[in-house]
């Protein structure tokens, strides 16, 4: 997945694309000890995430949360948001004090 975001170059503001989560893979499994095992003879690729010995699942909520913001095409785009009084808000979607 991609995040958008503003950066300034040269006196010029241009939209870049950087990786959201990096040196991360996301695994769609019923069988993590499977693949734990599968993962162990690819040189380089030898951990997953975990608290204690338990792997670190995605709840639903998150992964449906994660689909929403990068869309079909994978991509978290930029927010535009200006300044109202003390407040500042976004173009698409609430305040945020």
């Amino acid at each position: 997945m991609l995040s958008e975001r503003m950066e300034r170059k040269d006196g010029e503001w241009k939209p870049i694309r950087t990786v959201t989560f990096q040196k991360y893979i996301f695994v769609d499994t019923s069988n993590i000890d499977d693949f734990r095992s599968r993962l162990h003879s690819i040189p380089g690729l030898t951990k997953i995430l975990t608290v204690g010995d338990e792997a670190v699942p995605i709840y639903p909520k998150e992964e449906q949360l994660l689909r929403l913001l990068g869309g079909k095409d994978h991509i978290i785009g930029r927010s535009v948001i200006y300044k109202e009084g003390d407040k500042v808000k976004a173009l698409c979607g609430g305040t945020i004090s």
